[in-house]
């Protein structure tokens, strides 16, 4: 599957882990030196199986009550307080926030 159908940003969520990674682009995508299979969820809600070797399988589309739940895990394994705060009206703006988590 081509990158190009990947609405950016984008976040990876690792098996078993409430750790996520933020990619803002494709290069980001590019540079990511991952050791085993992850979610990719892009900016549209769309899920992909993303393999080390680069490899896309699209997989069921992401709902943003999905994505809020991720984010809230990803933000209190960071140490952030009021997790149940972390609100956005669109899948886009949900992953947006990952940008400024990172940040942190």
């Amino acid at each position: 599957m081509s990158t190009s159908t990947i609405h950016w940003p984008a976040i990876i969520q690792y098996p078993g882990a409430d750790e996520l990674e933020y990619l803002a682009d494709q290069e980001a995508l590019a540079a990511w030196q991952g050791r085993s299979a992850v979610r990719l969820i892009d900016s549209a809600g769309a899920s992909y199986a993303l393999q080390p070797a680069h490899t896309l399988t699209r997989q069921a589309d992401t709902t943003l009550q999905e994505i809020l739940s991720l984010v809230r895990a990803h933000a209190a394994q960071q140490g952030i307080c009021c997790t149940t705060k972390i609100a956005a009206t669109n899948i886009a703006n949900a992953i947006k926030l990952m940008a400024s988590l990172a940040d942190d």
